[in-house]
């Protein structure tokens, strides 16, 4: 894995709380794997569910800081 989607993962892993994001990982690395028939769209959907929840923390932490 590249060391830029490790990192990634880290940082989903820390802000969506791990049991959350381990399942969201494992569902899209299954789905890559094709243990999983999907419409082709699914990891893409993952990917922006993830990233609007990064935003929406990302927001509310700017919001608490004084």
């Amino acid at each position: 894995m590249p060391a830029s989607a490790d990192n990634r993962n880290q940082r989903i892993l820390a802000l969506l709380g791990e049991r959350r994001a381990q399942a969201l990982l494992e569902l899209k690395l299954r789905v890559a794997r094709g243990e999983i028939e999907s419409d082709t769209r699914l990891p893409d959907a993952i990917d922006d569910l993830i990233d609007e929840v990064l935003r929406a923390r990302a927001k509310e932490a700017h919001k608490s800081k004084p």
